[in-house]
């Protein structure tokens, strides 16, 4: 193995929201951001002469009252002395001059640990990234119905200081689903309210899908139960109106304001989405949306995702027809006054058929987000998936960039949710095999999250996450089933 040698103490340099530390043959840097507090370390040529004694080798000591854990081969746990986690150390990424993704990983040891990372072939200089975060809060459900709900979590939405999660298949409940409304309060989380509907009986899986802007939030049930409409006064929520009769089963919701856009794939064969608007606490139909080549294909599951920013819906359709049949299309709509048109419809041009691009949508400003679950590019049918970001120029959009993680497995499902904000993307891998430390094995359908950042016109992965704590009983988990973003 290569030698260590101490590096150098020296004054930082700051650079907008970066710290710089130049150590000699090693830069060290802080980057806060969105994604994180992003510590680097920048190799400029390789730090001894030869590279054929094994791996880099960055060394730290730890200090003061946390300890090291390892979470998992590119991840490391700062743990309390009752063992809960208090900080932790995303995904360790490592990459060359010419963006070719390195291996590397944290390896514990006595008084601290090391980052390894293999530079065979690697053209210099090489970044190594790791980001530390906080992870601020696990949401339960309550106590009363931990037995009762199942599927938890397999919609969410966050506005703020509020987040709301859906439960639709209770197991033993008479509700037929929850949804559950949390507050924060510093960095604590805490149950608000739990909605249901007010006609029980009649709803099936209610919180499949969920959408909050504000202090109003809206929940769809399936196979014809609706989409109710909530609101929040003085802490307190309450159903405001039930939209039903739309013959909800495949579909999504997005709400931004008074605007609420309740998309189903299935309403008719191509598929609509339905705007509502609210004007003195009552919510009407404004528009039926259908896109300009309806029709074109049997199926196109228009509106089997939908998302809403201010004038712009975006609606996905992942059946659509695309670069070939079936393939998938995005669409996106404008409003001007109260009329709705089809802006553009887009896809990228390496689509095939069963991608399943539009997936999971989303948009803030200029920029959308499109997943497609089942690309497949490492074999037929090998479903590793894709995410593509597309930015708007005039009244067209086009593509910025596919969004590829460091790491590609098959029937992950990449892309099968997703989220956006600024410069911060967010994407789910709910088939994905995150691998344990010790020992080094693969615990099937977990999930993965994983975090991109951009700079200018360039998305870079910065972080991905599995469930904390992984063990051989998160086996089926799937996190990043569903995913939400706000940047504040």
């Amino acid at each position: 193995a290569r030698n260590t040698t101490a590096v150098r103490a020296t004054e930082p340099a700051v650079e907008g929201t970066r710290i710089r530390y130049a150590r000699g043959g090693l830069e060290e840097w802080y980057d806060n951001s969105d994604a994180g507090l992003e510590q680097g370390f920048t190799l400029p040529r390789p730090p001894l002469a030869s590279v054929a004694d094994g791996p880099i080798v960055l060394d730290f000591e730890q200090s003061g009252r946390l300890r090291v854990r390892a979470d998992a081969p590119t991840s490391l746990a700062l743990v309390d002395g009752a063992g809960t986690r208090r900080l932790r150390f995303g995904e360790l990424l490592a990459y060359d001059a010419d963006g070719r993704a390195l291996d590397a990983r944290f390896v514990v040891r006595d008084a601290g640990f090391r980052i390894e990372v293999d530079d065979r072939g690697a053209r210099y200089p090489l970044t190594i990234d790791p980001i530390l975060k906080n992870e601020e809060a696990k949401l339960v459900a309550s106590s009363s119905d931990a037995m009762a709900i199942a599927w938890f979590g397999a919609a969410v939405a966050i506005d703020g200081a509020t987040a709301i999660v859906g439960a639709p298949s209770p197991l033993q409940s008479p509700d037929n689903g929850v949804a559950y409304v949390f507050s924060r309060t510093g960095t604590n989380w805490n149950i608000q309210a739990r909605l249901t509907a007010t006609d029980t009986g009649a709803v099936n899986n209610f919180g499949s899908r969920v959408a909050l802007s504000g202090d109003r939030a809206a929940v769809a049930a399936e196979n014809g139960s609706g989409v109710y409409v909530f609101s929040r006064t003085n802490r307190r929520w309450s159903q405001d109106q039930e939209l039903a009769g739309l013959g909800f089963d495949e579909g999504d919701i997005a709400l931004d304001g008074t605007t609420l856009v309740i998309g189903d794939a299935e309403n008719t064969p191509t598929g609509t989405a339905d705007v509502y608007v609210e004007n003195g606490g009552i919510w009407s139909l404004q528009q039926a949306l259908v896109p300009n080549d309806a029709g074109s294909y049997p199926v196109q599951q228009f509106g089997y995702s939908t998302a809403i920013d201010g004038n712009r819906i975006v609606i996905g359709s992942p059946f659509g027809p695309g670069t070939e049949a079936i393939s998938g299309t995005a669409y996106v709509f404008v409003r001007t006054g109260t009329t709705w048109i089809e802006e553009d419809e887009f896809f990228p041009s390496e689509a095939v058929a069963l991608d399943r691009f539009g997936e999971d949508v989303a948009i803030d400003g200029d920029t959308v987000l499109v997943g497609a679950p089942d690309r497949s590019d490492l074999g037929p049918n090998s479903g590793e998936g894709a995410a593509y970001a597309f930015v708007r120029s005039g009244s067209s959009w086009l593509l910025e960039q596919r969004l590829d993680r460091s790491f590609f497995q098959s029937l992950s499902a990449y892309g099968t949710s997703v989220a956006l904000a600024g410069d911060v993307a967010v994407i789910g891998a709910p088939g994905a095999d995150p691998f344990l430390s010790d020992p080094v094995v693969p615990v099937e359908n977990a999930g993965l999250v994983h975090i991109f950042t951009r700079s200018g016109t360039t998305w870079t992965e910065s972080q991905q996450f599995n469930v904390p704590n992984l063990s051989e009983s998160d086996q089926g988990d799937q996190l990043g089933i569903s995913v939400d973003f706000d940047g504040s």
